[in-house]
């Protein structure tokens, strides 16, 4: 058998017969395959993509990730350390709260280099992928040397790669992934993942010795940063396996197991352990229970999630923000009994062709599958039955089967006699095929240029599962001032989902707002029936009770409220409200201190804070109080009218003199700002100012005091 086989090879290129012609490969110089294609590459999809630059911040996670997160204003320990240590918004992602956060540093809030720090990191995971794929079509194509059919009409490395790369690169399911900055742990992850891999396939290319180790290391660092930057990569040691059965062919299923082999994974899967650990900590109140989501239910949506995504890469349209989960659904349903008929018709395929020796298919599938896992919805995190931007790695497979299909029609193309046509016009079939995929990756960008396009476009492409699109835009018509608008679309929102609390109590907020407060009530009531655990109904019939002038009654609610969620902050900020209505500062105070604890940059209860200490003369309290109220709110002209009272009380006239003076420069038309600076005035025997300030405070309609007036008299 070997003698046979070193003949074969021997022959290779010298086949006389028609039928046995090696076909001329599809071949560049070897310097621009692998240097100048990938910034080809690079360049193409960094300028289909450069239209993201136009779009701005979207309030569907940017605004708790990057727009209000006051964590990553700066590089420093203290902000290192919260990277590391932190589960904020129900993740644990330091890295990606690093990249954030240099954003940050080096452009501010300027949304359009957060969106090209993403394009650039889509670009390199391009090249990486052409890198990758190539390598791997590569090493498979050498471990089958001695395979006749293979030797005349095997891929080419370079077309199955670059086909593959411009796949990835342009498909517009991962638009989301890139056009969304609060996706940017898709890309970093990605990077890393990439980058592992191909290290992996550097370690596994060289003998054993220091650098056979330090490719280990480096393959193990890799995936550190990958973890570090998205848990999805706890898959990563069964990739690795996949890889080692074929095409490596390093783990034989037959005659014995390789147990070096298996030993390399131990410390890949301990630190998948221990991330699998830290996410699931970082997201346990993100989950759903299996109250919310029975294990049957689960189980369908994770059948149906994977035919979804192979139709969505198949037929990219009709993509969105969000998918629901069906409002009412069955096992029956269609829907499931066809993903369902499909995923077993494919794995009944690959395992068909596993035993004709055609190992691709199912390590193909296996990848799919394994790399889909985390996010099928067996363990659901969010209220989305499925998301485009979970198919950014597990795409991989099939754009590798993608690029052998484009590969092997070259191939056969090449066989026939008169190829020159043939080949031009396949070319143009290329050529067009990714200037359609580009111009609905490009369509797709637009989507994601505002919050109202978003919502505007979710509800249209899927109108009888809208709810949640509509229940978002109307928060961004309520966040204009526009609330009739967002009262139409809450409306629409529970006419899909009638159990749907947070848009009764929305609609609660805007009956509110018009001072309808028996209707309010009767929305958060609503949103209380259908979940007697959500807590900010109970906030906001506080808020009207306190708003009626009803302190008493507000204080159970607001105490439901805690006991429900001890972390909100708005709801220890109004029973701290209550409190001070009621004259109960002592209690007042604890209930501000929780606010702002649990809510740093809350200057409105600061502000009450410091209203409070002046109440009971603890003046240094209070001023520390207000200039932390204005340390968040540095506009804020009442603010700096009650720092100045203060600053009088204290007898610190120049301090009042300063915070009286800029809080009357913001608000010219607050009298008891100009009473309180006439009297600084006053102390500081500047007559004339005193006596203007106090007239313009009369002015305003403050009573000033006759004794007061009667005092600046004789300086007139």
């Amino acid at each position: 058998m070997r003698k046979s086989a070193k003949r074969i090879v021997k022959k290779e290129g010298s086949i006389p017969d028609k039928k046995n012609r090696k076909p001329r490969s599809f071949s560049l110089p070897s310097g621009f395959k692998r240097i100048v294609t990938p910034i080809i590459l690079l360049i193409i999809v960094f300028l289909i993509y450069l239209p993201a630059t136009q779009n701005g911040f979207v309030d569907w996670d940017d605004s708790d990730y990057v727009v209000n997160n006051e964590h990553i204003r700066s590089l420093d320990m203290k902000s290192l350390q919260w990277m590391l240590t932190s589960f904020y918004a129900s993740n644990w992602h330091p890295l990606t709260w690093l990249s954030h956060a240099v954003d940050n540093a080096l452009w501010g809030l300027d949304p359009s280099k957060h969106h090209l720090t993403s394009i650039l990191f889509h670009a390199l995971n391009t090249m990486l992928v052409f890198s990758l794929v190539s390598e791997l079509v590569l090493r498979a194509r050498r471990n089958t040397i001695y395979a006749r059919k293979l030797e005349t009409s095997y891929p080419s490395p370079f077309l199955v790669g670059l086909v593959a790369a411009l796949f990835f690169g342009l498909h517009p399911i991962h638009v989301e992934s890139v056009a969304w900055v609060s996706e940017r742990k898709d890309l970093l992850c990605a990077f890393f993942v990439l980058s592992a891999l191909i290290s992996y396939l550097r370690f596994t290319s060289l003998s054993s010795g220091t650098k056979c180790t330090i490719g280990y290391f480096i393959t193990m660092m890799l995936f550190v940063l990958a973890l570090m930057s998205k848990p999805m990569a706890v898959t990563f040691p069964v990739i690795l396996l996949l890889l080692d059965v074929y095409p490596l062919q390093r783990l034989k299923l037959r005659g014995g197991i390789s147990w070096r082999v298996l030993f390399e994974k131990v410390p890949f899967a301990a630190l998948s352990l221990v991330s699998s650990t830290l996410t699931m900590k970082a997201q346990t109140a993100a989950m759903a229970s299996f109250e919310e989501l029975d294990p049957l239910f689960r189980g369908f949506n994770a059948v149906r999630s994977l035919s979804f995504y192979l139709g969505k890469m198949i037929w990219p349209v009709s993509l969105s923000p969000f998918y629901a989960f069906p409002v009412h659904s069955r096992p029956d349903d269609m829907a499931y009994i066809l993903s369902g008929t499909a995923l077993i018709c494919i794995s009944a395929f690959c395992m068909w062709m596993w035993r004709k020796r055609q190992h691709l298919w199912m390590v193909c599938w296996l990848y799919y599958l394994v790399t889909l896992f985390p996010v099928i919805g067996l363990i659901q995190v969010g209220i989305q039955s499925a998301a485009d931007r979970y198919m950014y790695l597990p795409s991989l497979s099939l754009l590798v089967l993608c690029g052998l299909g484009f590969s092997s029609l070259w191939t056969g193309i090449s066989l026939q006699r008169k190829s020159g046509k043939p080949k031009g016009l396949y070319i143009i079939f290329i050529g067009l095929f990714f200037m359609i995929l580009s111009a609905l990756t490009v369509y797709q960008i637009r989507v994601w240029r505002d919050e109202e396009t978003l919502w505007i476009y979710a509800i249209r492409t899927h109108p009888d599962t809208a709810s949640v699109p509509q229940y978002n835009l109307g928060s961004y018509y309520e966040k204009k001032g526009e609330q009739e608008q967002a009262l139409s679309h809450y409306k629409q929102a529970v006419k899909i989902n009638p159990d749907f609390p947070p848009a009764w109590n929305n609609m609660g907020n805007i009956y509110g707002r018009m001072n309808l407060f028996d209707k309010a009530m009767e929305m958060y009531e609503m949103a209380l029936r259908i979940n007697p655990g959500f807590d900010m109904p109970h906030v906001n019939i506080g808020h009207i009770y306190l708003q009626q002038g009803m302190p008493d009654r507000a204080i159970p609610e607001l105490d439901k409220a805690i006991e429900v969620n001890p972390a909100n902050a708005e709801a220890h900020f109004h029973l701290g409200v209550a409190y001070t209505l009621m004259k109960r500062f002592d209690e007042a105070i604890p209930e501000f201190k929780n606010a702002v604890t649990r809510q740093k940059d809350y200057a409105e209860a600061y502000y009450n804070l410091g209203v409070v200490y002046s109440y009971k003369g603890m003046l240094d309290d209070a001023v520390t109080a207000y200039n932390n109220a204005l340390r968040s709110d540095p506009e804020n002209a009442k603010t700096y009218g009650k720092l100045g009272e203060a600053y009088l009380m204290k007898g610190m006239i120049r301090e009042a003199l300063g915070s009286l003076q800029k809080g009357v420069s913001l608000d010219p038309d607050n009298p008891n700002a100009y009473y309180h600076l006439s009297r600084a005035f006053y102390l500081n025997r500047d007559y004339r100012n005193a006596i203007q300030s106090a007239d313009r405070a009369t002015q305003l309609g403050y009573l000033v005091p006759e004794e007061y007036l009667q005092s600046l008299e004789s300086y007139r």
